[in-house]
Order: structure tokens, then sequence, then C-alpha cells
């Protein structure tokens, strides 16, 4: 990745004439935006192609303000329809953003009008993962702001009375561990340490999490579930089916079906399309979790829990893309008894 000042060097304009020259008016009538699914079925949006040879338009693609049509107010690389690299300009010709995409991450750089950084955002994904790296400052330079979103989101002020995080730090300004102070019920993680190129290499998970919605399978919690019973409900070929409010014809079930079981404890399982897929939630008998997970539409599970009956998390399992990624178990009482991180599934995730 470029640092900010290389940036500068590259895009900031010489000759905006020139610019002009090489590339094509957003507002041209050779381009026209398009919608819709290509060969392998994949739907795109606000894809930008050239009329004369009906192809996704590659070249450079040029924004002028509304109320001042010979200043440029955003110009962008497109590649394949879409921007590959994004300027952004203020009126003075400072330059405002630089936005640049690839196949596996985003970054963003942002200058205040005055040239100094504004802020500096680094995006990994694939398909919808999303990890986000960013740091903020003032127009003297100063960082007022430093921040995460990498299985667990923090954000680090330094002008900032409190936070509900603690923070350390490498040499090269990096966080190197965060650890939420007060997890509750509803963090399933409750730190994460990560190395000085800001992947993690630990991350910790709450013994104590349990999610509200989970709750405990009764009624009054869950009364909008349907409640299986033999006489409304069967399996065809392998296929959950509901018979409909005319009483005369089965359809397969979409949603939550609630199973009772005294002795073993409830379930309550999401279906699509008659096949297990979404949560699937099991109970002990006195009524509190004991295990869920969730399967995708492909059959790929995402996180896996078990639960002691006093409420204490036995084992979670992460996966992503059909590989375990993180696997921690804890006693009776919240100890962990191990934590096992796989940092290059993590990296295949969020890299390329």
């Amino acid at each position: 990745m470029l640092t900010p000042e290389e940036i500068r060097e590259i895009l900031l304009l010489d000759n905006a004439d020139d610019l002009i020259a090489r590339g094509i008016d957003s507002e041209s009538d050779r381009l026209e935006e398009s919608f819709g699914y290509d060969k392998n079925g994949i739907y795109h949006y606000q894809q930008i192609y050239d009329k004369e040879s009906n192809k996704p338009f590659n070249g450079l693609m040029i924004w002028f303000f509304e109320d001042d049509p010979d200043r440029i107010e955003r110009y962008a690389q497109m590649k394949n329809g879409y921007p590959l690299d994004n300027v952004y300009l203020y009126r003075s010709g400072a330059l405002s953003s630089y936005e640049r995409w690839d196949d596996t991450e985003r970054y963003m750089y942002e200058w205040h009008e005055n040239g100094a950084l504004e802020s500096v955002r680094v995006w990994h994904r694939r398909d919808q993962r999303k990890y986000c790296r960013s740091r903020f400052y003032d127009e003297t330079g100063r960082m007022i702001s430093q921040s995460v979103g990498c299985e667990i989101a923090a954000a680090y002020k330094p002008d900032a009375a409190d936070s509900p995080f603690a923070f350390t730090f490498h040499e090269n300004g990096e966080f190197r561990q965060i650890t939420l102070k007060a997890p509750t019920a509803d963090d399933f993680y409750s730190g994460i340490e990560l190395d000085p190129d800001g992947y993690p290499v630990r991350i910790a998970v709450n013994p104590h999490y349990t999610e509200e919605s989970l709750g405990k399978a009764r009624e009054s919690s869950h009364h909008w579930h349907k409640t299986f019973d033999e006489k409304d409900f069967r399996f065809e070929d392998g296929v959950l089916q509901h018979l409909d409010s005319t009483g005369k014809e089965w359809r397969s079930v979409n949603g939550d079906v609630l199973f009772r079981d005294e002795k073993n404890g409830d379930r309550i399982l999401c279906y699509s399309y008659g096949k297990q897929c979404g949560r699937q939630d099991f109970y002990y008998p006195h009524g509190l979790i004991r295990e869920t997970y969730c399967i995708d539409s492909h059959g790929e599970y995402r996180r896996h829990i078990h639960w002691y009956p006093n409420g204490i998390m036995r084992e979670a399992t992460v996966y992503s893309y059909y590989a375990v990624m993180l696997h921690v178990t804890f006693d009776d009482k919240g100890n962990q008894l191990s934590c096992q991180l796989n940092t290059d599934v993590f990296k295949q995730v969020y890299r390329k």
C-alpha cells in the first residue's frame, strides 16, 4: 500500500486540461449505467458500459461540479465498468481523497483542505466479510482516533476520559492488545491480540456469552414460532412440510419451528424451503441453552457453541469457508482450557 506522501505526489494535478484530454466526461452520451446479471449469475449494479464497444468501460472517467462544469470534482480509472482508483478534489483544486479498490481490499486516504492528512482507512475483505483499520487526524496532524473492526470492533481516542476497552500498542503504532473491560452476555469476543501488521494472533472468547435472543425455550418467549405437531407437519423426501391454513395443501417450511421435548430439552430449528438453514438452537430440560450453530444456504457452519447446564460456555468453534478458524474450550467455572486460532485461515478470509 502506498504512503500518503506517495499518493499526493502521484495524484496532484499539474495540468487539468491534460487530464480532461485523456479522459471522458461522466455525462457523455457514449457511456451508460447498466444493471443486471452476468453469465455467472452475479448481479451487477451501477456498472458503466461503453456503448461503442458494448462492453464494460475501461479508461479514465471525469466528473465535474454541477454548478461549475469547467472544474473537476472527481476522476477515476475504471476497470470493467467499476472505479479502481477514485480521486476527489476540493473546489480549490486541492486533493480531497483517494480511494483504491482491488480484489481483496479497499483503502481510502482523506486530506484536510490545508493539505494535512485527515484519515487513513483500510478494508480487508473477501465476499461480504470485512476487517477495517482506521486512523483519523486533526488539521495539525495530531491523531484523534484509531479503530479496528476485526471480529471485535473498538476505537481508541486519546482525548476520551474512559473507554469500554483497554489498549496496548506496538512500536509502529498498531494495536497490540484490545481487551473488553466488562463483557456482557451479549459479547461473544472479549479481546484480541494483533501482530505489528494488524492481524490477530490470539482471540479471547467470553465464557458467559449466551446472547439475549437465545434465552430460554419457553412458550412466553417463543410464541411466534410454529410448534411441531405430527398432524400439521411431515417429512417428505427429507424436506419438512407444513399443512397450510386450508388443511389441503402441504408446503415446504420457511422459518423457525419449535420441537417440544420435556425429557431431553426443546429445540428451535430454522428452515428454508424445508431444509435446515440458519440458526439451530437446542435447550436443556430446565430451559437454558445447551447448543447452537448456524448453517448457511451452502451447508457451511459459522459458529458452533456448547454450554454447561449452569450457563457457562463449554466450547465454541468458529468456521470460515468450511475450515476451523478458532476453537476454544472452558471448564464449568469459566476458566479457559484451550484456545486455538488458525491465523492462516483468518488471512485467507480477510486477504486473497
